[in-house]
Parts: C-alpha cells; structure tokens; sequence
C-alpha cells in the first residue's frame, strides 16, 4: 500500500513536470496494477484512470451530458455502449475500456466490461 501511494504521489508530480521518470517506473513495478507502467498498455491506462477523473470540469461535463441526452433514445435504461468509456460516461451506458481502473471509477456504467478495441468485442449478437 505504501508504494502505491508513492506511486499516485509519482504521478501526480511527474503531471506536473517533475522529471524523475526512473524513480516513478521502479516504484510501478512494486504496484500490482501498474507493472510495465508506462510501456505496457494496460499499466499506462490504470495509472490514467487516477488522472482523469478531474480533467474536464463538472460543469463542462455537465453541458455535454445534457446535449447527449437529447439525442440518445435509450439514455435512461443505460442501454447505450460507451466504447473507450474511461472513468466517466456521459449516459448510462455498458461501459467497454480497456483499463478495469477506469471502470471501476466510472459510476455510469449498468455493465463494466475490460477488453481491447483491437480485439473483437466479447458481446452476444442482439437478436432485436
């Protein structure tokens, strides 16, 4: 718990210049959900998901989830697919990223699913 801490610490500093790169991918290696952080795909996108959250503004977010809700007929049986969802869908949605990180932030989601938009997608064909 203590190197994941130092890790977030890491990150949230290396965000913000700091440029000590070798000390943050040591300390990665330590975190189970980080190991290979920044070269592997997956450790890069849960380290992601912490940052995030707070990049675009509630009230910026809020503008943008209003304008979709008009057009999504299914925005309120969360019936929608998010692909690339992250930590925030803008509907209800079944979430599809491919860093669990970011699902499990993302409260939108009816469905968490974690896979690679370069693979074919894990979904049942609907029969409607």
């Amino acid at each position: 718990m203590k190197e994941e801490a130092e890790f977030f610490a890491g990150l949230l500093e290396w965000n913000y210049g700091q440029k000590d790169f070798s000390k943050l991918k040591n300390l990665a290696q330590k975190v189970s959900w980080a190991q290979g952080w920044p070269e592997e795909k997956k450790a890069f996108w849960n380290a992601e998901a912490f940052m995030w959250q707070r990049k675009i503004a509630k009230e910026k977010r809020a503008l943008i989830e209003n304008e979709l809700q008009s057009l999504s007929l299914s925005s309120k049986s969360g019936k929608n697919l998010d692909l690339g969802c992250g930590s925030y869908s803008y509907l209800l949605s079944v979430g599809f990223d491919f860093s669990a990180k970011m699902l499990q932030f993302n409260s939108r989601c009816t469905e968490k699913i974690s896979g690679d938009l370069e693979r074919k997608l894990p979904l049942p064909l609907s029969s409607s």
